[in-house]
């Protein structure tokens, strides 16, 4: 990158993680109220999960586009243009009151959806320092959690006094302020024309290096089992009656704050060892707590295969993203690889919900935590598999040779 983004890159990350936070605490806010929001409006089961699917689905698909645009034109009118339409669209949500517009309008969330987190992250590659992406994207990661567990707390608080419809407009003007922030306090990229070009990179040549197939079905399959631990988890600790739905949503919280918490420290640790190692070992744990999750009695078993859950992501998810930074940049194409993360995300949510729905309709729910635990240690298997060949050292190749060292 050139121009004002390397002149101020401290600047540019502060006011990055000041904007996605309060971004993320809207959403966390918003998300959990609209299941609430729909069943007063009158929707059954199905009109709940069409308001989750609309939204992954358009994230999923418009991300690659928006991902490829931001490459060729700047990204900071794009991730100002998502936060103003996407804190509109929210703050619209609480008018509405027909189901048929509400899953409509959670759709077009989706796209301005598409147009922020994956851009947010492309900005963070692309101002972090080579050899120090580990870190950078460890601290957007722990911003992130962050604002995701601080916002149904503030939501519901928000809900019980005043209204779903006050909590909707409270997480669109946290959005529109962000944007605010972005347009007094982000730096712009300047970029020649030639540098443009240069990025519009084909996705077979972004796929060419053999680690970013396995990271994406890697992430995938960690996702699976992050949809499958929030839509089922709850559900299936009350119904066999080990917890309460407080400690269910605590257990569940408790996972995302260990995640969280560990973003950072393994970031930087991701910069200075292998980062496979450190995907490889967090899949492991990953794999393991999610396993016991199956066979948990009691809420001491539930909370720490809770928190082995969080701490595999904790490990693996900061370097397998410093990982696709570093392809990024190497590609000249940060938003793209963001981009197909973000969907490859949003495929996994949708993947997580529908695998253990149906499993729960066919099998016994306890069923679905093995399940997910085999995926996980499949993508941690394809991964370690893909990703088995060490290559040169990234100093010592061309700016455009392939492949290039991720570790």
């Amino acid at each position: 990158m050139t121009g004002n983004l390397e002149t101020r890159p401290h600047s540019g990350l502060i006011a990055l993680f000041v904007a996605v936070f309060a971004t993320v605490l809207g959403v966390g806010m918003a998300v959990p109220l609209l299941p609430l929001f729909a069943h007063k409006l009158g929707g059954d089961g199905l009109h709940i999960g069409m308001l989750s699917a609309a939204f992954a689905f358009s994230r999923m698909v418009c991300a690659p586009w928006f991902g490829r645009r931001s490459d060729a034109g700047g990204r900071k009118r794009w991730i100002v243009g998502g936060l103003l339409v996407y804190g509109a669209i929210s703050i619209s949500l609480g008018q509405i009151a027909n189901l048929t517009l509400l899953v409509a309008v959670r759709a077009l969330h989706g796209v301005a959806g598409a147009m922020l987190m994956p851009l947010m992250q492309a900005y963070a590659g692309d101002v972090a320092p080579r050899g120090r992406e580990g870190r950078v994207m460890g601290m957007y990661g722990a911003v992130a959690l962050a604002g995701l567990g601080l916002g149904p707390v503030l939501g519901g608080f928000v809900n019980d006094h005043a209204g779903a419809g006050i909590a909707f407009l409270v997480a669109g003007l946290l959005a529109i302020a962000g944007a605010v922030m972005c347009v007094l306090w982000l730096p712009a990229a300047a970029m020649t024309r030639e540098h443009a070009q240069e990025r519009a990179t084909s996705w077979s040549t972004l796929l060419r290096h053999p680690a970013i197939p396995g990271l994406i079905v890697f992430r995938f399959c960690h996702v699976v089992c992050v949809g499958m631990v929030w839509a089922f988890l709850p559900l299936y600790a009350t119904t066999t009656g080990a917890l309460s739905s407080t400690t269910a949503g605590l257990v569940i919280g408790l996972g995302i704050l260990c995640s969280g918490v560990l973003n950072i420290p393994m970031g930087t640790l991701a910069d200075r060892i292998d980062r496979r190692r450190l995907v490889l070992a967090g899949g492991l744990v990953g794999a393991g707590g999610i396993f016991f999750l199956g066979g948990a009695h009691g809420a001491f078993h539930f909370i720490v295969a809770s928190v082995c859950f969080g701490v595999g992501g904790g490990v693996a998810i900061p370097a397998a993203m410093a990982m696709v930074a570093r392809h990024g940049q190497h590609t000249s194409a940060m938003g793209a690889m963001m981009s197909l993360m973000t969907s490859v995300h949003s495929a996994g949510m949708l993947t997580g919900a529908m695998l253990g729905g149906l499993v729960m309709d066919r099998f016994a729910l306890a069923n679905m935590f093995p399940l997910g635990a085999a995926l996980l240690l499949g993508g941690t298997l394809v991964f370690a598999f893909a990703s088995r060949t060490r290559t040169p050292r990234a100093a010592s190749l061309s700016p455009h040779a392939l492949p290039i060292s991720l570790h």
